[in-house]
């Protein structure tokens, strides 16, 4: 389950324009409890586990409009950075066949906080309300 707030403000500089975003995404993930079967005392439990997170992504377009006569061609870019407040998924594992109170182990997640996007595109948008979009889309980050 997720959702997502988008704060933006179009300012108008004749053919061109500049466009802030923020956005705001919350995302819950859940996955249940589950058993192996068929290796005997090496079948491994999985713990169900939840995990919520928030990202914060502010960003910037640039872009152009240039009026066509079979409606206007909208050509920019955009480039920011996302964060995410929790950024690691651990689930508990056991063998079958542990004895009570051994501890197991946990299977590791571990993603970045931190992600640079940006984005080259170009919107068609017909004088019949028609629209067509092409987009390139990169994100980078290192590694932690």
């Amino acid at each position: 389950m997720a959702g997502r707030i988008r704060f933006t403000h179009y300012s108008d500089f004749g053919p061109f324009y500049a466009k802030p975003i923020i956005d705001i995404v919350a995302a819950y993930t859940h996955a249940p409890a589950f058993n192996e079967s068929g290796a005997g005392i090496w079948n491994l439990h999985y713990d169900s586990q939840g995990d919520a997170q928030v990202a914060f992504s502010p960003s910037l377009e640039i872009g152009r409009r240039i009026d066509l006569g079979i409606g206007v061609l909208r050509a920019y870019a955009r480039a920011g950075l996302t964060y995410w407040n929790d950024n690691d998924w651990s689930r508990d594992v056991t063998f079958e066949g542990m004895a009570a109170g051994d501890a197991g182990h946990a299977n590791v997640f571990d993603g970045n906080e931190f992600y640079g996007r940006g984005t080259l595109g170009a919107e068609l948008i017909s004088t019949r309300s028609l629209a067509m979009r092409f987009e390139y889309q990169t994100r980078a980050t290192t590694t932690s």
